[in-house]
């Protein structure tokens, strides 16, 4: 194939080059071909030359985060006494404070604070788009989860570093078995 003598200029409308494509995506043209070939980036070969529709490259996510699934994850259920428990909290945000929560919750995320040792996976909701109300989930395996004593030093920490800005009296705490996980 010769790639670098490619035209880019084409009859077909809304059709682009390979060339074109990597200069609107900033990347290489072998990085085209490599999405292409990953059939990650739907394009009509003609002869030696590929035609790539330009609303799909505008629409094109170049890097997405994780690793692509090629089939869905299996349901799973633990053996023997081990089960996965999920720690549900339910709580108000302070009246104007959602601005200020989210701040805080990616400022958490770039210092890695409240990581629960021990936790699976954890999840922070919001219930609206007004942010009035989140959901933390918080996924144990019952053989991993805290003893008592810390997992309430974890909370405690928690509840004190987003006491300004989520109103702990209205939370509502339950813990929960996962019938299935994944």
């Amino acid at each position: 194939m010769d790639r670098e003598n490619e035209e880019t200029t084409y009859p077909l409308g809304d059709y682009i080059g390979a060339k074109e494509a990597a200069e609107m995506l900033k990347v290489t043209t072998n990085r085209v071909y490599e999405h292409i070939k990953g059939y990650r980036l739907p394009a009509k070969r003609f002869g030696k030359i590929y035609h790539i529709y330009r609303p799909d490259v505008i629409n094109f996510r170049a890097n997405p985060t994780g690793r692509q699934r090629t089939k869905p994850t299996p349901w799973r259920v633990f053996k023997g006494d081990v089960k996965v428990l999920v720690t549900r909290i339910e709580v108000k945000v302070r009246e104007g404070q959602y601005g200020r929560l989210r701040a805080k919750l990616q400022d958490a995320y770039e210092s890695q604070r409240h990581l629960f040792p021990g936790t699976m996976a954890r999840y922070i909701l919001s219930f609206d788009e007004q942010g009035k109300e989140i959901e933390i989930d918080l996924i144990w395996k019952s053989t991993d989860k805290a003893k008592e004593k810390d997992w309430q030093a974890y909370i405690d920490w928690f509840k004190k570093d987003l006491d300004d800005v989520l109103d702990w009296e209205t939370a509502s705490f339950r813990e929960v078995p996962a019938l299935l996980s994944t």
